[in-house]
């Protein structure tokens, strides 16, 4: 069990990045008046995750023996992923308000790249830390970045708005949100530090015979038979190609939704999630139904400018 902790957490930072870079950078960046072509190139930071396949012959065949074949790779970069999290508790603030699209796609991409030979190192792990009974864990385990990037993006996002804290969690109106990019990167830190802490000294990796034969010439030909299978590279098409006609729709109408919507449609929000109206409730004299045939909205006294 304490296996399926470990790797739970370890999939859960990973979320964390990809829900930060992926989601709510997007909204703060339009928050400061960023256009849409600085959001198309800043989803270059995502990139590595297509060439994983390349990382994955190199953490096979080069590692330190008596440090263990993953242990090699995740403690080390896990350390660096935790100096990049206080650079950017530092700095990140700053650029997102600056606009510097081209520092936070370095620093972005740079976290995504490590983030990424982490992943593949952890995919690895799983035998090793989980014994024969609890390999099906290993997935749900990985759906933890899930978690992850519903806390980078879900509960980030109101408590980093200031107007969001100010209705419904600050008893007095503040400047601030209760929680800060810069201090949103410092717990990141601090808990990629932790965390990395206690698999580096508590944490071994025991190494089979079979796997001490592995060499890089070895992993190499296993690959090429691999990619030769035609229904893969069937199966790579479908990949490549599936989501190319409605990703650029779902993220354009989500941005303008946050840009043009999101104010005028801000009662109908609140409604939904059960919180009270104080400004609007003059309105709403009829209700709002939520069910399986759809919603019915009933505007007979709804201002003109909704």
């Amino acid at each position: 069990m304490l296996g399926l902790l470990i790797l739970s957490l370890l999939y859960m930072m990973q979320g964390i990045l990809l829900g930060f870079f992926e989601m709510s950078i997007s909204q703060l960046l339009i928050q400061n008046g960023a256009k849409f072509v600085d959001l198309g190139f800043l989803s270059m930071i995502s990139y590595p995750y297509a060439v994983k396949f390349l990382v994955a012959p190199i953490l096979d065949s080069f590692y330190l023996k008596r440090f263990g074949r993953r242990k090699s790779y995740v403690v080390p970069l896990q350390y660096f992923y935790a100096i990049l999290c206080f650079v950017l508790a530092w700095k990140l603030e700053d650029y997102i308000e600056n606009l510097q699209i081209s520092q936070i796609f370095y620093w972005g991409l740079m976290s995504m790249v490590i983030i990424v030979i982490q992943d593949v190192a952890v995919d690895g792990w799983v035998t090793k830390l989980l014994t024969k009974d609890y390999y099906s864990y290993g997935s749900a385990a990985q759906t933890m970045d899930i978690l992850g990037s519903v806390l980078s993006y879900n509960l980030f996002i109101p408590l980093n708005s200031v107007s969001f804290c100010n209705d419904y969690l600050f008893s007095e109106k503040r400047e601030s949100p209760l929680l800060s990019v810069g201090n949103f990167w410092l717990i990141n830190g601090i808990l990629t530090i932790g965390v990395t802490l206690f698999i580096h000294i508590w944490i071994e990796e025991k190494e089979t015979e079979d796997e001490s034969q592995v060499t890089f010439g070895n992993v190499v030909s296993v690959m090429k038979l691999f990619y030769n299978n035609p229904n893969l590279k069937k199966l790579s098409v479908i990949c490549l190609t599936q989501f190319m006609i409605y990703i650029p729709i779902e993220i354009i109408f989500t941005n303008l939704l946050i840009t043009n919507l999101l104010e005028k449609l801000k009662w109908i929000i609140k409604d939904f999630l059960g919180i009270s109206c104080r400004n609007n409730c003059k309105y709403l004299n009829n209700t709002i139904s939520f069910g399986s045939a759809g919603f019915n909205l009933y505007r007979e006294n709804m201002p003109k400018e909704y």
